[in-house]
């Protein structure tokens, strides 16, 4: 596993892997080929006293990557500033570190549970904990963080491909930010919750713009569709036509907009809801059912089309059985 410097100092010289792992089997460091440098490589290239004439069209084009490079260093520079603080972010993840030999990514950063235990590690959490507790623990932590995790650090293209929609990847981020909160508040005290509430923020603030843009083929097919003239023919089989309804849902979806007051009551409808789950004082079942039809019906649009609110409840059922599972655990410890 390649060595991961911090920007922040949360990781040592190598990538924390949690505490009930380190408490495994031993792992034998693996060296990795240093990247050639740059500069070397440019100083191998000789002209071997041949004069090469470059047209001003040519000229003018350097001149441009020359400005191009100027603009994307200054946009590193930026990333670097914005993440410098900021204790998930690693190296290699806010600006792409390249091995020049391979062109690939050399570094990868930790999942941001990590980043979590590390705290709790360092606040001495784990002390008296068997390694089963521990692991516990830290399997709590993944799934409260793990699909917030997962499309921090896509690319446009690879977004498509996650089962998150854009309004599940809201109410997982919700989620998660209120059960952490919820965990440092039941398990911690004085020093050791100030710093991990402090690192809630930084989780939150890490992961925000990421969550905001995030779409998925779904949500990409519903954006394309929805001017395009509904299917309509008749006497097919029920297959295809079960196939003209799941289309129509789609794009009855693709056309619903939100103000931003709109989400603000969102977020505010979600914040009760999590507030009420973890009084305790409720039947949570009946809790996680408002959740559900909140995204839904914000999602809709509050549409009372059955086609349309079968298509969100299918397209967003993981997200409700993962916030299911680790709040029932949350709840339950």
């Amino acid at each position: 596993m390649a060595d991961i410097q911090s920007v922040s100092g949360y990781a040592a010289d190598t990538l924390y892997e949690g505490v009930y792992d380190k408490k495994g089997a031993a792992r034998k460091p693996q060296k990795e080929a240093a990247a050639p440098d740059l500069q070397s490589v440019k100083n191998d290239v000789k002209a071997d006293g041949v004069s090469i004439a470059i047209s001003p069209e040519s000229q003018d084009f350097l001149a441009g990557a020359a400005e191009r490079k100027a603009i994307q260093q200054e946009e590193q520079d930026k990333l670097m500033e914005q993440y410098d603080s900021n204790p998930f972010a690693y190296s290699g993840n806010a600006i792409s570190l390249v091995n020049l030999a391979t062109g690939e990514k050399v570094n990868k950063e930790p999942s941001q549970w990590q980043v979590f235990s590390q705290n709790l590690r360092q606040h001495g959490f784990y002390d008296n904990m068997s390694d089963e507790e521990i692991k516990k623990t830290e399997d709590l932590l993944k799934g409260i963080t793990y699909r917030t995790d997962s499309i921090h650090d896509l690319t446009d293209y690879d977004r498509h491909l996650s089962d998150l929609t854009h309004e599940a990847a809201k109410l997982e981020f919700f989620s998660s930010l209120s059960a952490l909160h919820y965990f440092a508040d039941t398990y911690l005290t004085g020093d050791a919750r100030d710093s991990f509430k402090s690192l809630i923020k930084d989780y939150e603030d890490y992961n925000s713009a990421s969550v905001a843009k995030h779409k998925n083929w779904s949500d990409l097919y519903s954006d394309s569709m929805k001017n395009v003239g509904a299917p309509n023919a008749d006497r097919v089989r029920e297959a295809v036509q079960k196939a003209q309804e799941r289309t129509k849902a789609s794009q009855e979806i693709g056309r619903v907009t939100h103000t931003k007051e709109d989400e603000a009551k969102l977020y505010q409808d979600y914040k009760e809801i999590f507030d009420r789950l973890a009084g305790g004082e409720e039947d949570v079942s009946s809790i996680f059912d408002e959740m559900k039809n909140t995204l839904i019906n914000y999602a809709s649009g509050g549409s009372k089309n059955s086609a349309v609110l079968e298509l969100l409840q299918s397209q967003n059922t993981n997200s409700f059985n993962n916030i299911v599972h680790y709040w029932s655990k949350l709840l339950k410890s």
